[in-house]
């Protein structure tokens, strides 16, 4: 808020640990090249960097830095109470050429407050019944991601920019006042927010693309795994800036064929049939979602359905979700591309290759 309130940028660098120094490495890579992004975009200015003292050794984020930064460029650090029996005079200390060292502690007294923190930790039980709906729901989008050979760490959307980082904020039913005031920040009218926290409630979840947000509205795998499906499925391609029925379609297909990753018994919505032998176009918006949502699920279940027996392969699938939607053209080549997918047969005594791993990013 210091930062901002002065005027200078403020930018996320990491993405969520998962323990092990592999993935301390890989947050290293992620927040350089972030950083390299930052300066590049900003020539000529300084940056302050915050960031654990684990990152901070020489072997770490400095060196990946500098590998990404113009030669005679030059990084200093700067460590707080170091825990050094000779620094127990508070000050600033010169530890090399490019480290400063600042304590301000006597030494020892880190330490009691880190354990007073750890204690709070223990102490801080959930109740029980409690879920922790964020954690819940990216994990179903992990899930999802994974079943196609994705993990959204490593997963690039452009230059220091990653999956993770546009998964989307999660508020459960009993943040209604919560949601109401994010969906205003986000250009909503009162009265749109609320009817849309009321269609997560009816429906049990809703991803809001537009406003990157997640509404729970009640318990259940179901919900949470169309809306996840959803969510990448609109996530992984160019914006829409004015969706078509058809582009509307094709995402929920994909959508629903990812819940099915998580949810094998998920039938499609009942009335298919009918909507399938309808060739007229929807009559009202409320009308238009419905369609969307029952012939959507009926070639999002074939589609997981091939994918499941091989016929439709992780790599084309990937594609898929990548592919553009602008305009009803594009969106129709991409239904006919899936349509003609589910309706192949596999070839007589081929077998599809078992322990293949598809590339990690972009297809």
């Amino acid at each position: 808020m210091v930062a901002k309130s002065c005027g200078a940028r403020v930018r996320a660098l990491d993405i969520p640990p998962r323990g092990g120094s592999a993935d301390l490495a890989l947050r290293d890579r992620i927040a350089a090249e972030r950083l390299a992004c930052l300066l590049e975009e900003g020539k000529g200015e300084r940056a302050l960097v915050l960031f654990g003292e684990a990152h901070l050794a020489s072997a770490h984020l400095p060196r990946e830095l500098l590998r990404r930064l113009n030669p005679g460029s030059r990084i200093v650090r700067i460590l707080h109470d170091p825990e050094r029996e000779d620094l127990a005079a508070p000050g600033w200390y010169l530890g090399d050429p490019d480290l400063l060292l600042r304590q301000a502690h006597a030494p020892g007294a880190r330490l009691r407050a880190l354990a007073s923190v750890y204690r709070s930790w223990a102490e801080d039980i959930i109740e029980k019944g409690e879920i922790d709906l964020p954690l819940a729901v990216h994990g179903v989008i992990d899930a999802e991601a994974a079943a196609l050979g994705i993990d959204p760490r490593r997963f690039r959307m452009g230059p220091g920019r990653w999956l993770a980082d546009v998964k989307p904020e999660v508020y459960g039913p009993l943040e209604k006042a919560r949601v109401l005031r994010r969906l205003r920040e986000s250009g909503r009218t009162p009265a749109s927010a609320r009817v849309l926290r009321d269609r997560a409630a009816r429906r049990g979840a809703l991803y809001l693309h537009r406003d990157g947000v997640f509404l729970v509205g009640r318990k259940g795998v179901r919900p949470l795994a169309l809306e996840s499906g959803r969510f990448l499925a609109l996530a992984l391609r160019p914006e829409l800036d004015d969706p078509s029925f058809w582009s509307l379609l094709a995402v929920e297909a994909l959508a629903f064929a990812l819940a099915m990753v998580v949810d094998p018994a998920l039938e499609e919505e009942p009335g298919w049939e009918r909507v399938l032998l309808g060739a007229e176009e929807p009559a009202s918006p409320a009308d238009e979602r419905r369609k969307v949502r029952v012939f959507g699920s009926w070639l999002g279940r074939l589609l997981a359905l091939g994918l499941r027996q091989g016929r439709i392969g992780k790599g084309v699938f990937r594609k898929w979700l990548r592919a553009p939607l602008d305009g009803s053209d594009a969106a129709l080549r991409l239904l006919q591309a899936m349509t003609s997918a589910v309706e192949s047969k596999a070839r007589p005594g081929h077998t599809p290759r078992q322990g293949h791993k598809p590339r990690q990013g972009n297809e």
